[in-house]
Order: C-alpha cells, then sequence, then structure tokens
C-alpha cells in the first residue's frame, strides 16, 4: 500500500515541481506511512536490529528507510529531467571503475549485480551513461499502469528491459552476445530462490545471478549507488566475482556463487542500514 501510495504521488507530480519540494513531499508522504502502518513499521524495525545487532533502533532510523523510499522514487522519476554527463561528473563519486573497465577489456560482458540499497534504478542509468550496454530484469508490478510507468523512465535512459518471466532465457542469450545484464540479489519475490545464510538469518535468495554465470561463464559485477547527501552520491564498483569452469557438480558451485556475492552484498547493507529499502522481514 505504501509504495502504491507513493507512485501515484509520482506520477502526478514528479514531472512538474522542483526537484526539492518533491523531496519534501516525498518525506511528508514516508512519515505519515511511518506512523499508520504498523505491518511495514515493524517490518523495518526487525530488518533494522537483524543488520545491527543491536538490540533497540530508533525510531529516527526506522523512519529514515521511508524516507529513503520515497526520495529513491523522486530521483527515479525524475531523472530524465537532470540525469546527464555533467551531473555524474559534479554528484556523483565513482569508486573501484578499474574492477569494470578490466571485465569490459577483458570479456565486454558481465552480470551486474545490486540490491534494493541506495537507488539501484539510477544507479543503471548511470552505468549505462559511463557505456556500459546494460539491460535490466525488471520485476513486474501487479499493477499495469506502475509497470508501464516504470518501464518507460528506464527506456527513456537506453536501458534494455528483461521481463522476470524470460530472464531464464534472454539473460544468458544476452551475455553471449557480449552485453552486459543486471540483477538484484538480496530479495526472492517468486519463490524459487534458495535458502541462504543472509546477515544473520536464513534467507530465500534469488539464484538467478548465479546460474547465469555458470552457464557461460560470465564475471559477477557487484555494483551499488550510495545516497550521500542532496544530490551526492558515491557508485561503488565491488572486485568480479570469476566463476570458475563448470565442473558437472551444478547445484553445489551455484551455492558457492551465491555465498560469494552476498558477502559483498552484506557487507554493503551494513554499511547503512537505513538505506536498505525493505518492507518485509528478509529472513521470514
Amino acid at each position: 500500500m505504501f509504495n502504491v501510495l507513493l507512485y501515484r504521488i509520482a506520477l502526478v507530480f514528479l514531472n512538474h515541481l522542483p526537484h526539492k519540494l518533491c523531496y519534501w513531499l516525498a518525506d511528508r508522504v514516508a512519515d505519515g506511512q511511518y506512523l499508520f502502518s504498523f505491518r511495514d513499521r515493524r517490518a523495518v524495525r526487525y530488518n533494522l536490529t537483524k543488520v545491527s545487532g543491536a538490540k533497540h533502533v530508533s525510531g529516527r532510523q526506522v523512519r529514515n528507510v521511508f524516507r529513503y523510499f520515497g526520495r529513491y522514487l523522486v530521483d527515479f522519476f525524475q531523472m530524465r529531467r537532470f540525469l546527464n554527463e555533467d551531473y555524474i561528473r559534479r554528484h556523483v563519486r565513482v569508486e573501484g571503475w578499474k574492477h569494470m573497465e578490466d571485465v569490459l577489456r577483458r570479456e565486454r560482458r558481465g552480470i551486474v549485480l545490486t540490491a534494493h540499497l541506495g537507488n539501484w534504478e539510477l544507479g543503471a542509468a548511470i552505468l549505462r551513461r559511463l557505456g556500459v550496454p546494460l539491460s535490466v530484469v525488471a520485476l513486474r508490478h501487479r499493477h499495469t499502469w506502475i509497470n508501464d510507468l516504470f518501464n518507460a523512465q528506464r527506456q527513456r535512459q537506453g536501458l534494455g528491459l528483461i521481463p522476470v518471466e524470460r530472464a531464464a532465457r534472454e539473460c544468458p542469450k544476452l551475455l553471449r552476445e557480449q552485453r552486459f545484464v543486471a540483477i538484484v540479489g538480496d530479495r526472492d519475490f517468486y519463490g524459487r530462490g534458495i535458502p541462504t545464510d543472509f546477515l544473520g538469518g536464513k534467507a530465500m535468495i534469488p539464484r538467478g545471478a548465479a546460474v547465469f554465470a555458470w552457464k557461460t561463464s560470465a564475471p559477477i559485477v557487484p555494483v551499488f549507488l550510495r545516497r550521500e547527501g542532496y544530490h551526492q552520491w558515491t557508485l561503488r564498483v565491488r572486485r568480479p566475482i570469476w566463476p570458475v569452469e563448470p565442473k558437472g557438480q551444478k547445484e553445489r558451485e551455484i551455492q558457492q556463487i551465491v555465498k560469494a556475492y552476498l558477502a559483498v552484498i552484506e557487507e554493503e547493507i551494513r554499511m547503512d542500514p537505513t538505506q536498505w529499502l525493505i518492507f518485509r522481514e528478509f529472513d521470514r
């Protein structure tokens, strides 16, 4: 319900109002959801407690997760107004780009792995602006108008679209054609993941990135866009995970790849758990 309300506000206002005013409006809606949605608030508090290892997290920390989600939507729906090469040069600090350059030079293809952290949609658009030929695996929303709205924004940024139900067929094909595919790897929405130790619990984790790496020997490149302030970001490219040559032990080797990239995702989430935008208990 929280997401649908914010999407409707995005559709009506975000293409017309100044960015700071949109942030203010999104914060007000987020504050209302924080106050009135016990279920979402409980889930966020639970996740923050598990991630931090603390017995108690403050209401301000919980509320910030709601606000960051609202601001994520503002940035996503307004990026066609501000995102260009000059914006990236002035507002995005890029760390570890040598890893991407290495993959581009050696393979010219790869699996960009990220999480529901910071702003993964804006991160994909920035990668495309930096010259990475990228297609994104897109989750289909229940509401057709939301689905169309998101996909239109992605296409405006030159991103290819891979519906999640066709990912098993299209991702290996694109990788063999020396392109990059982007996958969010911290939440299984379809019940086809594998139970894995994650952030101190046992969570269902999507296995797609690992399966595609195993099938095609394409490297996995973890990439995260973290918010550092108003219109300030850090795009962090982590060391690639190069899959070993398959030896026929498919499930075991896939689980090893999943564990390798989950360790990176865990490290990134723990840097600032309030930017991990998950509104369900991650291990339940």
